[in-house]
């Protein structure tokens, strides 16, 4: 008859709902702690070295603790309104008590830290250094590295590409003052202007040695004239010279 009367009751649940929920702030586990820092120290966006440096906390700083890793090398904090992650070695317990002034690594289990494992918020992207841009001295000109030959080079004693020794004729090639070989022609071909065997000669050839009417030799002589350039003579008799 209690119990219906108890759970009848207009404001039971309420009653109830308000004690869990002091229940649950009074317990230490689900409350963020208060620490200091013991020196100065990175403020990172993740827990690792490899994350960027946010902002540096100075020692004897004030931060709110939120959660740690499983061993509590690191922790989520907030320090002057600003998320990051500290190594939890730097950061001392900061409420009057037992364990007022011991660092959180120690102390973390027994005071029920919150732990985050895989799902961690990263307050921002890693950090990669992009490699420098590879710029190369200056180097004289026509320098090369070394090992490298300069175009057209050869090991001592190979000779260029058709190199013969002094004296020497390329293949196919005449000695001097030989006279060229006759032109070969097929059997039965003539040479060009070549007349047939029993072929007359037409009417306008002469024999060899025979000269043209009206031949005159060189340096303008005429038919019957005399050497030295005399007159010829009348063929009548001797001179026909005036008498004394």
């Amino acid at each position: 008859m209690f119990q219906d009367t108890w759970w009848r009751h207009p404001f039971a649940h309420v009653k109830l709902l308000i004690a869990a929920l002091l229940l649950m702030i009074s317990m230490p586990s689900l409350a963020a702690e208060l620490a200091t820092a013991s020196t100065s120290v990175n403020l990172r966006a993740g827990p690792g070295t490899n994350y960027e440096v946010l902002a540096t906390v100075p020692a004897g700083a004030s931060v709110t603790v939120y959660s740690c890793n499983s061993g509590y090398s690191w922790c989520d904090i907030d320090y002057a309104g600003q998320r990051g992650y500290v190594a939890g070695k730097y950061l001392n317990y900061a409420v009057q008590g037992t364990y007022y002034g011991r660092a959180l690594p120690a102390i973390g289990l027994t005071l029920g830290l919150p732990l985050f494992w895989d799902s961690y918020p990263v307050y921002r992207p890693i950090y990669r250094p992009r490699p420098p841009i590879y710029r190369p001295p200056n180097r004289p000109p026509g320098w090369r590295p070394p090992g490298q030959r300069p175009p057209g080079w050869r090991p001592p004693g190979q000779r260029p590409p058709g190199w013969r020794p002094p004296g020497q004729r390329p293949p196919g090639a005449r000695p001097p003052n030989r006279p060229r070989p006759p032109i070969a022609r097929p059997p039965g071909q003539r040479p060009p202007g070549a007349r047939p065997p029993g072929r007359p000669r037409p009417p306008s050839a002469r024999p060899p040695g025979q000269r043209p009417p009206n031949f005159r030799p060189p340096g303008g002589g005429r038919p019957g004239a005399r050497p030295g350039g005399g007159r010829p003579r009348p063929s009548g008799g001797r001179g026909g010279g005036r008498r004394r």
